[in-house]
């Protein structure tokens, strides 16, 4: 076949052969370095999460417990107001306390704890925590 090709059909087909070859090794060299990528790039998205998930239970602890503590001060302080100022004290500060501790409360726990699974996976179990961020990756 080769033998009914002009010379420039042949030199065509030989730039055309070298660019397939020139395509390839690119190709190649790029699945290579994406192949030794992989493991660094799996560890970085799992220290990711490790600092996403646990800086939202410590921002979060942190909250309720700075709540705690301003409103033990202010419903301290509104009894101590009331005692030096001989008023009659009807605790309604403390129906204040309880209601902004529930509701503190609340918003803390369903917030660390909707994250609670995905934090004991990432620190105890980063392999089976790869595998199904995986797998909602492929879904979605």
């Amino acid at each position: 076949m080769t033998d009914t090709l002009t010379p420039i059909q042949t030199e065509l087909l030989k730039r055309a052969d070298s660019v397939y070859d020139s395509l390839s090794r690119a190709v190649t060299t790029a699945t290579d370095f994406a192949a030794q990528q992989i493991p660094d790039v799996a560890y970085q998205y799992l220290v990711y999460y490790r600092v996403y998930l646990t800086t939202i239970v410590c921002v979060f602890t942190l909250m309720w417990v700075l709540q705690q503590t301003v409103m033990i001060k202010w419903a301290k302080a509104t009894d101590k107001y009331f005692e030096r100022n001989n008023l009659y004290n009807e605790g309604h500060h403390w129906f204040i306390y309880v209601l902004t501790t529930i509701v503190v409360s609340m918003i803390c726990a369903t917030t660390i704890f909707s994250h609670f699974k995905e934090l004991l996976m990432v620190w105890f179990a980063p392999k089976v925590f790869l595998l199904e961020q995986l797998t909602n990756l492929i879904k979605h």
